[in-house]
Order: C-alpha cells, then sequence, then structure tokens
C-alpha cells in the first residue's frame, strides 16, 4: 500500500484561485493571478492558462516582474474583451478626465502597471467594478 500525503483541500483551493482568471462575463470583465501562484500553488503553467483563456474567447496579457509589482516573477492578466469595452465605453467621460485609455488591451496594461490609490473613488470604483469586486473605495472612504 502507497502512502499518500493527505490534499487537505488544496486542490479546490487552487481551483478557487484559478476561478478568477477562468470565470469572466459581463459582471466580472477582468482578472489576475501572480505567476507564482498560478506554477506553484495550482500546479499548472502561465502557459496552459493562456491557452485555455484564449480557447474560452478571452484575452491573456502577460506581465512579467519588471512590467508589474503583482507577483514575484510577475502576473497573467485575463479579460473578456467584450464586456470590458462595454464597461469601459460606460465610463469613457471618467477615464478620460481622469487621463486613462479607453482602450480595452492599454486600460488593462494601465493597471497592471499603476496602482490607482482609494482616494481617486470614480476610478478605484470602475477598476473594481471591472475586476467584479464588490468592495469599492466608498467602503473605505467614509
Amino acid at each position: 500500500m502507497k502512502f499518500e500525503e493527505p490534499d487537505n483541500g488544496a486542490k479546490e483551493r487552487a481551483d478557487i484561485e484559478l476561478e478568477d482568471i477562468r470565470i469572466l462575463s459581463e459582471h466580472k470583465s477582468l482578472g489576475y493571478l501572480p505567476v507564482d501562484t498560478i506554477e506553484e500553488r495550482t500546479g499548472g503553467t502561465v502557459e496552459d492558462e493562456i491557452a485555455k483563456a484564449k480557447q474560452r474567447g478571452f484575452t491573456p496579457l502577460l506581465f512579467n516582474s519588471k512590467e508589474t509589482q503583482i507577483g514575484f516573477q510577475g502576473a497573467l492578466f485575463v479579460y473578456h474583451e467584450k464586456s470590458l469595452y462595454d464597461l469601459l465605453k460606460k465610463h469613457e467621460a471618467l477615464l478620460t478626465k481622469n487621463h486613462w485609455p479607453t482602450d480595452c488591451e492599454r486600460f488593462v496594461r494601465r493597471i497592471a502597471t499603476e496602482w490607482v490609490p482609494t482616494t481617486n473613488v470614480e476610478l478605484y470604483d470602475l477598476i473594481a467594478e471591472a475586476f467584479g469586486d464588490k468592495f469599492r473605495a466608498t467602503d473605505f472612504n467614509t
């Protein structure tokens, strides 16, 4: 009989983490995971996740550690083109006012490379909405 270490729910936790980049919709246009999370905690590879994103019709963008402060090895962002486009179009005036891109890819690149403070409530909340995040800057600044 072969001895195996108990899983202790590691696979379930990894699957939940991967949902951030695998399950996108009109309510969650964008997700990301650090490269080290994908490779160390889920047992998968970034290349596999990029291929899966493309199979689902999503757009993946990979950033190395010099391009983003997320993770030790960079981060993989994945977005749902139509829902992100619709969200950016809806908030075009806000983005223009804040000198932010209204193009999906450039918007995601900006998020990956620049932290937006909660004090910029409108922009922070728009980004939170793109991520499907329930918490808004207004929750922190009241």
